[in-house]
């Protein structure tokens, strides 16, 4: 496989592992058999899911002493996500991130590093109805 600088400039990439975002939520709605003004799960966007204790739950003593069926949260599953949001990420700025790396690498990547990655989002024309990232700049 070539990265996206390789590939001639008429070409786009046929081959998706997952959907894109847009396309994901028309599909869905796309099932969707009400009237226009009406709302089902279909029509709206996968909810978030709160794994937060119930707080001040009268029934036993407070977390971490007590907890009961009614306040805890409810058990996570992991699935394979359907969609995606991005497909190609670029960085313009390669040596801030080559620095970040390196350093993370020279201390035999037993340190954890995080850094914000700063910059916004582009159509990108490879994919059908793709976007990318664009990296401006990094914020450890």
């Amino acid at each position: 496989s070539k990265c996206l600088n390789c590939l001639p400039s008429a070409s786009k990439v046929d081959k998706r592992k997952h959907l894109a975002y847009e396309e994901f939520l028309e599909n869905r709605r796309a099932r969707c058999e009400h009237s226009f003004n009406a709302t089902c799960a279909n029509c709206l966007p996968p909810s978030e899911v709160s794994y937060k204790l119930k707080p001040n739950c009268t029934k036993h003593k407070p977390w971490p002493h007590g907890l009961c069926s009614d306040c805890q949260p409810p058990p996570a599953s992991l699935n394979r996500q359907k969609y995606r949001h991005v497909d190609y990420v670029e960085i313009l700025h390669f040596q801030e991130m080559a620095r970040f790396v390196s350093l993370w690498t020279g201390s035999g990547m037993t340190i954890q590093r995080a850094c914000m990655l700063i910059g916004h989002f582009e159509d990108d024309p490879n994919y059908p109805r793709g976007k990318k990232a664009v990296v401006e700049a990094i914020y450890e």
